[in-house]
This record gives structure tokens, C-alpha cells and sequence, in this order.
């Protein structure tokens, strides 16, 4: 295997069935650090699925998936179960956070969390707002694996190029699922396909793959 002091999971013929039905199937797939994998696929296809597996939430039906010691898997919560509502913006950052207070500003601003907004309880805050609160625990805390599903929900547009840009600097392992292409091709390096049961990595670039698409 190449690279592998730069590899962080990797499947080998992974399956996994409800009854009959396939939801991911004989799926061989190799993540390294740095890489931002976009999942695409209908509405139950599969792709929370395999993010569950990827997480080792389910049991297999068949297959091998192996995350390093040294992963630690962060996920965005759609329910925001992270968030303490009680504490301020700031103080829910600091939680478990291993940068310094400094750093957990800087990351707040450039989500577009004013100084002030860092003092109000994340009660308080807006469906978008705690997204991006959300995201910058994420970004401060010890995770190099971050698992996201819809993270562009609830956000407008300067939030969403903030969030792209964030992206683009992020060292670890990024795996998300998205419907916004404009997102996708901003901020993907891999694209994995999930449908009628087969989980299929496109050889090429996000644009390529969306222009085979368009001309299929």
C-alpha cells in the first residue's frame, strides 16, 4: 500500500445489508490525510450508512474497514447535541478545545462570529449561527477525521465561502455529504458516488465528473 504513513482508513470489500435491501456493497476505498472526500447519491442511498461504518456505529454484514490508532473521528451533529446552550458562544468553543483562546477566536471570526456574538448563549443563536459554533469546536478540538452531513444547511452564502476557505486549510481527513455541486466542486479533492447499492470513487476531479454528468 502506498503512502502509508499518510493513510487513515481503508476498506476492503466492505458490505452492509438491511434484510435484502444493499445498502453499500463490496466497497474497497483508501483515505489519506489531507484528502476531502465528497459523497453524492440520492436520498437513501447509503451515504450516512457508510459514514456510520466509517465511525464503526454499525455492525458489518462482510468486509474489513480499518481507521488508525491515531484518528480521532469528529462529528458534525445536525441536532447540535454538542452544544451546551447555556454557555456562551466562546466558552462552548474553549470546552474541548486544544488551541489556545486566541486561536478559538481567530476560528470564530472567520466563521463570521463577531466579538459580540462570542458572548451570547448558543441558546440564542440562529439555525446558522450554531452550525458555525459547531464547526469551530470541530476545528479547535482533537479531531483529524471530520465527518460531516449537509454541512452547508442553514447557511447563507458568505457563511458557505467561509467554510470553503476553512476547508481548503484543513490538514486532516475531510468526508462529506452534500446536494450543493457549487459546494462540492469548491471543496472536494475525491468524489465517491453511492447508488443502488455500490459505492463507486470517480477517477478524476470534481469538475469532471460533474461535466461526464451533464453529457452522460
Amino acid at each position: 500500500m502506498d503512502n502509508e504513513e499518510e493513510m487513515m482508513i481503508w476498506t476492503e470489500h466492505l458490505s452492509k445489508s438491511y434484510g435484502e435491501k444493499e445498502a453499500v456493497c463490496d466497497l474497497t476505498l483508501e483515505i489519506r490525510r489531507g484528502e476531502i472526500f465528497g459523497l453524492l447519491g440520492p436520498n437513501g442511498a447509503g451515504k450516512t450508512t457508510l459514514l456510520n461504518l466509517i465511525r464503526q456505529e454499525y455492525t458489518l454484514n462482510k468486509g474489513t474497514i480499518y481507521v488508525v490508532p491515531k484518528a480521532s473521528i469528529g462529528l458534525l451533529d445536525q441536532n447540535m447535541a454538542s452544544l451546551d446552550l447555556e454557555k456562551t458562544v466562546l466558552q462552548n468553543v474553549m470546552q474541548e478545545s486544544v488551541q489556545k483562546e486566541g486561536i478559538a477566536r481567530t476560528i470564530l471570526d472567520r466563521l463570521l462570529l463577531s466579538a459580540r456574538d462570542m458572548q451570547k448563549k448558543a441558546g440564542v443563536l440562529s439555525g446558522g449561527e450554531r452550525i458555525k459554533l459547531a464547526f469551530a469546536k470541530l476545528f479547535v478540538g482533537r479531531a483529524n477525521v471530520l465527518i460531516l452531513d449537509e454541512p452547508t444547511n442553514y447557511l447563507d452564502i458568505p457563511s458557505v465561502e467561509a467554510l470553503e476557505e476553512m476547508f481548503s486549510e484543513y490538514e486532516g481527513v475531510l468526508i462529506f455529504v452534500s446536494h450543493d455541486e457549487a459546494f462540492i466542486r469548491a471543496c472536494a479533492t475525491e468524489i465517491l458516488e453511492i447508488k443502488n447499492g455500490k459505492a463507486i470513487p470517480f477517477l478524476g476531479t470534481p469538475e469532471e465528473f460533474f461535466a461526464q454528468r451533464q453529457y452522460s
